[in-house]
């Protein structure tokens, strides 16, 4: 059953761990899935794919219940206080369950002891898209900002994402590069305000951006995978555009 959701995104499905006991054959009613982020993110776009195809397998509806904020504690919280009883998973991701516990210092759950993790979906490089005022290449548009410290800022899904932090993780690969950061509530705002023009770069998965991408509204410099993708092969990875050897961010 797990390879049949084997998506491009490794995303990590969860469910609180405080006992699970059915007294009849399971599922003999709708299953609520939680996601961590707003509508029209990649966590959303691939938690509805995955609903559409279990609620398929499963024979009950699959109701998706988006619950963003607080890094996900807001997700996280609600799926360790529902009934333990296998209807409510939660959709997490890289951010909820790998990075939350190290990133906050008084985290509100312990992303590996609270819940059981029951299948790992796919994974998604993370791409760095500016508008299409700025530089064709992701070398000049570094050398650009370089020239103008301060001037420039990058949007993401949010503080402390896994997407804020693949900002940041480009910036240090480039001797610190002065952009600042500019953090949205989910994709869902943080592509829009590139598209308007709000930021000049945004980092987001390549699923989120695609599209945008190829309608000409945005483009994509370079992604943070090994190696290019074979459903965007005109884009480079930011190894092959800025000459590193070892810069590498993919999302779960």
């Amino acid at each position: 059953m797990i390879n049949k959701f084997s998506l491009r995104f490794f995303f990590i499905f969860a469910i609180s761990i405080l006992g699970i006991a059915w007294a009849q054959e399971y599922p003999v009613k709708p299953i609520k899935m939680i996601v961590p982020f707003p509508p029209a993110g990649a966590a959303d776009l691939t938690a509805r794919i995955v609903m559409k195809a279990l609620s398929e397998d499963l024979g009950q509806p699959v109701i998706i219940d988006n619950r963003g904020g607080a890094d996900g504690a807001i997700a996280g919280m609600a799926t360790i206080n529902s009934i333990a009883d296998g209807y409510t998973l939660l959709f997490g991701t890289i951010s909820t369950h790998g990075l939350y516990n190290l990133l906050n210092s008084k985290p509100q759950y312990d992303a590996v002891k609270d819940f059981s993790h029951v299948a790992m979906i796919g994974e998604a490089p993370v791409g760095f898209a500016v508008h299409p005022s700025m530089p064709n290449t992701l070398k000049e548009f570094v050398q650009l900002v370089r020239s103008n410290p301060t001037k420039y800022q990058y949007g993401s899904a949010g503080e402390g994402t896994f997407l804020h932090i693949a900002g940041e993780q480009l910036k240090l690969a480039n001797g610190n590069l002065p952009i600042q950061h500019i953090p949205y509530r989910g994709s869902g705002q943080s592509l829009p305000a590139l598209m308007a023009g709000e930021v000049s770069m945004t980092a987001d998965t390549l699923s989120v951006l695609i599209h945008q991408h190829r309608a000409g509204k945005i483009r994509i410099l370079g992604l943070g995978s090994s190696k290019r993708f074979l459903i965007a092969p005109d884009i480079p990875t930011v190894n092959e555009a800025l000459g590193l050897k070892n810069f590498e961010t993919m999302a779960w």
